[in-house]
């Protein structure tokens, strides 16, 4: 029994599998019951879309990530993935979704909502964040000055002058902040500022000094 147990393990571990030797191996008892035979499936290169779509809700949100983040997944089954594990991100405790936003792919955040500044913080640690999540998160999510001052304490995002850009336009950066770091802008950002009723007068006074020069 241990024997055929391995040889089935080994044979689902192949990445080479077929995507009708897939479907076998799914039609198994042994195999749809094993959460870990499941997973390892679902990451096959030929495993779609459609077939995956029966399986992903019997999985953990954690199994999910796994599917989701495994270089070998079906992009279309990743979709999938992330399709199901927004639709159950609602009912997902405080600690759960944490964890979850240190280890998703970041586009996750434009598929649910999410305005909890003590969960969402929790991205600044996803090692996959990109500048352009991060600009879009600033863009479209309330943030709290707990947020606010996480990333300008963060040594990757601190300096870029887009996210300043993005902070300073919805207002979250104080006027002498503001001031102080106007250098560091484009005159482009600099003149998108100067339209921005956020924009304070003193500083629009400096932005105009700064662009005449």
């Amino acid at each position: 029994m241990q024997e055929r147990e391995v040889s089935l393990k080994e044979k689902i571990k192949d990445l080479s599998l077929s995507g009708e030797e897939i479907k076998k191996l799914l039609e198994r008892e042994e195999v749809v019951k094993n959460r870990e035979y499941l997973i390892l499936l679902l990451i096959k290169p030929a495993m779609v879309s459609s077939l995956a779509s029966s399986f992903l809700p019997s999985l953990f949100p954690m199994d999910l990530v796994r599917v989701i983040k495994a270089p070998t997944t079906n992009i279309f089954v990743k979709q999938a993935a992330l399709l199901n594990l927004s639709t159950r991100y609602n009912k997902l405790q405080k600690g759960e979704k944490k964890v979850l936003w240190r280890i998703i792919p970041p586009e996750f955040v434009k598929m649910v909502k999410e305005e909890d500044p003590s969960v969402l913080v929790e991205i600044l640690k996803n090692s996959r964040l990109k500048e352009n999540d991060l600009f879009y998160i600033i863009r479209k999510t309330r943030l709290n000055t707990s947020f606010i001052a996480s990333i300008l304490s963060n040594p990757r995002w601190k300096g870029r002058e887009r996210i300043l850009f993005a902070l300073a336009s919805k207002g979250y950066l104080s006027e002498m902040f503001l001031i102080n770091i106007l250098p560091r802008f484009s005159k482009a950002h600099l003149k998108e500022f100067l339209k921005n009723s956020l924009i304070p007068p003193t500083v629009k006074k400096k932005i105009k000094e700064i662009v005449k020069k």
